[in-house]
């Protein structure tokens, strides 16, 4: 068995400023992109089974409660109805009762995901969604750097959106900066086995003391949660380096994601930018994990292109 620290590694193709900025560029639209197609879709749904875009919570769980007893409800003649008809060879009835049992699905995930977003106006919708997609290809610059081609980098950003929807269907979800942050560091979006074992291409290549090389791969679930924080010493202006804070301790693997810089959000109570609580207890708690520079790690030899600072207005035009 081959002892990781006999394993080298390096980066193919190292990036230019250039490779970098359009890298980034493409990960903020197709992030944009991509959660717009998720509203649209859900939208669409509520709207081809006759739900009112803007539903009352109350009454659009009542509703769904309601159709759930009229499926497979005990006090229901027509859910009984169904029931026999299965029973005895009734296939079409059957049919229309997954369907009917479908539909309350659909409507009731839709329901849940569009309900945050309906009381937003369009113009702060749009402007809290490009300041997550700017503070995430920010902080995750050096993992999108690394990245193989667009088709690796365009996986992340439609992975983000899947934990962001994944939040957004929670009942007392809140549509802002923070939660959605929160959100692509915390939550794991239901998937296919296939699409939870899928891995990225990268531009790292492992070679092993048997002087094997090998493409380094990320898998697609853990590159946004897994790497540690990278944040820059004020007094020293070097860089500092600390394991990550997860809801399952400090399980992150720097060695093999690298580190990302730190995420910030607008606190209205300080007038200032902050850290995510994540990333506060990764890098100013004293639960924090500090992790020694080693000048020989590729991760740590990286220098972002973008500072991950922030002016203190508040104002998305920044």
């Amino acid at each position: 068995k081959i002892s990781k620290d006999k394993t080298s590694k390096r980066i193919r193709c190292y990036p230019n400023e250039a490779e970098v900025a359009k890298v980034i560029e493409l990960f903020q639209e197709r992030l944009v992109l991509t959660f717009n197609r998720k509203k649209t879709k859900y939208q669409r749904i509520l709207s081809e089974l006759g739900v009112n875009a803007k539903p009352h919570c109350g009454e659009a769980d009542h509703e769904d409660e309601e159709d759930m007893e009229m499926i497979i409800g005990e006090t229901y003649s027509k859910a009984r109805c169904i029931r026999n008809s299965f029973r005895f060879g009734g296939s079409i009835n059957f049919r229309r009762f997954l369907r009917g049992l479908h539909n309350v699905i659909r409507r009731s995930k839709a329901i849940r995901i569009t309900r945050p977003l309906d009381s937003i106006q369009k113009e702060d919708f749009d402007c809290e969604l490009k300041a997550v997609a700017s503070e995430l290809s920010i902080a995750y610059e050096y993992q999108l750097a690394m990245l193989a081609d667009a088709a690796e980098v365009n996986a992340v950003a439609d992975h983000a959106v899947r934990c962001m929807m994944r939040y957004l269907k929670d009942t007392d979800a809140v549509f802002n900066p923070t939660n959605l942050l929160q959100a692509v560091i915390e939550e794991n979006p239901r998937c296919t086995l296939k699409y939870y074992n899928k891995e990225l291409r990268t531009r790292i290549v492992k070679t092993d003391n048997l002087r094997l090389q090998v493409d380094q791969r990320w898998r697609l679930h853990d590159v946004l949660k897994q790497p540690g924080v990278r944040v820059i010493d004020m007094e020293s202006g070097q860089y500092q380096y600390f394991g990550c804070f997860t809801p399952f301790g400090f399980s992150c693997r720097p060695d093999k994601y690298g580190f990302r810089g730190p995420l910030h959000i607008w606190n209205e109570n300080e007038g200032k930018y902050t850290l995510v609580p994540n990333d506060m207890t990764s890098c100013e708690s004293s639960k924090r994990r500090k992790i020694t520079y080693n000048p020989k790690n590729i991760h740590h030899s990286y220098e972002p292109t973008l500072c991950c600072c922030h002016d203190d207005t508040g104002s998305c035009d920044k």
